[in-house]
């Protein structure tokens, strides 16, 4: 069962079924992403209870074991991770400012790539994900380590970030779009 809370700080019950989750920050992230999402006409994200909780979760467990890594048996879920170190003046980030840091990477992006090339790249991964037209749901979690760091996960189901299907789902800026088709046009 999934409780939400307004407070900075998602937290887990004694009853090891429940989750608190961090509403706001939830929305916030959501906002953004469907936000950076319409600019490359991919549909919206919608919120999933079941991947908050699972993105809660795994949050908690990185936070407790101080670790970074990706949830390797989770195959059908895409998956983005972000840590803030303690040290960081802001160690409370809002859910925009997680989506903004994931969505920069679109400037490392090559959209007209050569199709036969791997498009895959551990420098743009987070932003193909986040916009990934064949995502629909999304679910976000984050948890303090005791040193303070913050830990953020957040799951999309189906998958994003799939070889060979970049070209469908990772398009340019609908700008970009409309730009190229009117070059085109005029030549």
């Amino acid at each position: 069962m999934v409780y939400f809370s307004n407070s900075t700080r998602a937290r887990f019950d004694d009853d090891e079924s429940k989750v608190v989750l961090d509403r706001d920050f939830i929305l916030d992230c959501l906002c953004w992403h469907n936000e950076y999402r319409a600019r490359h006409d991919s549909p919206a994200l919608t919120i999933s209870n079941e991947l908050c909780e699972k993105a809660q979760r795994w949050a908690e467990k990185l936070a407790a074991s101080n670790e970074f890594y990706y949830k390797t048996n989770e195959k059908t879920l895409g998956q983005n991770l972000f840590c803030c170190p303690a040290n960081n003046v802001l160690t409370d980030l809002t859910g925009q400012e997680v989506a903004s840091y994931w969505y920069k990477e679109v400037k490392k992006y090559d959209f007209f790539k050569e199709t036969s090339l791997l498009h895959t790249n551990v420098n743009t991964g987070h932003f193909t994900q986040m916009i990934w037209c064949g995502s629909r749901y999304f679910g976000v979690g984050k948890a303090f380590s005791k040193t303070g760091k913050m830990f953020v996960v957040a799951f999309y189901f189906p998958c994003g970030n799939v070889v060979n299907k970049f070209q469908f789902n990772v398009l340019p800026p609908a700008c970009e779009n409309n730009n190229n088709s009117e070059n085109n046009n005029n030549k």
